[in-house]
């Protein structure tokens, strides 16, 4: 450390290059402006960031059901932290030191309508997959049988993404889909939602399992 003697140009604070000039007690002093401090991570928080980079990963894929299946509400996050949000909280599991996605826990529509009632899917031949849900007499006001029926399929080797909306209604407790040639033969994660009518609403997604898509 050292004093310095201000010129023509009176006090001078601050820093300057690689030095700091400030007063101590009156007297002008100049010191080597200090380096940045680097401490090594320690395990939660390298857990933490391969967590974060995996649901990064993962959300840049599924981007555009995330943007459908998270409606706007009255909170300070958005539509994006809420959904990385769940997915930290619920999704990341360590196993054998590598962490990996838990879809089951994973929430690809966070919303209060009602879901569908006791679903069920069953993979078909010819690229089909039926599911069926049993007829909801007793629902909560803003519930419609004109709710549309989301599917989202994910093929986590292939990272292949597909999103059927407006799939069916929930007054028809059954829809059957034929999906792509480009999903044949290969196994995919499936979650239902659903939407209001109008398009306002959304129920929590569920997930349904894994199924093959027999061609």
């Amino acid at each position: 450390m050292a004093k310095y003697i201000p010129g023509q140009l009176g006090r001078i604070e601050g820093k300057l290059g690689e030095l700091v000039l400030y007063q101590r007690r009156g007297i002008p002093v100049v010191k080597r402006r200090p380096g940045k401090r680097r401490l090594k991570a320690s395990a939660s928080q390298l857990l933490q960031r391969e967590k974060f980079i995996l649901a990064t990963c993962f959300f840049s894929q599924v981007k555009e059901a995330v943007l459908l299946g998270y409606r706007e509400r009255k909170t300070s996050m958005t539509v994006q932290n809420r959904a990385m949000g769940n997915f930290l909280r619920n999704t990341c599991q360590q196993t054998n030191g590598d962490v990996r996605i838990n879809y089951a826990g994973v929430i690809m529509a966070d919303g209060e309508l009602d879901g569908l009632y006791e679903s069920q899917a069953v993979s078909l031949e010819s690229n089909t997959i039926q599911i069926t849900w049993l007829e909801q007499r007793y629902l909560r006001s803003g519930v419609s049988g004109e709710d549309q029926v989301c599917l989202l399929f994910y093929n986590q080797e292939k990272e292949i993404f597909y999103l059927k909306e407006s799939a069916g209604k929930r007054m028809d407790c059954k829809l059957s889909l034929q999906l792509p040639e480009f999903m044949s033969d290969l196994d995919f994660h499936l979650w239902v939602f659903v939407i209001s009518g109008i398009g306002k609403d959304v129920s929590s997604s569920l997930y349904m399992g894994k199924y093959y898509i027999i061609r």
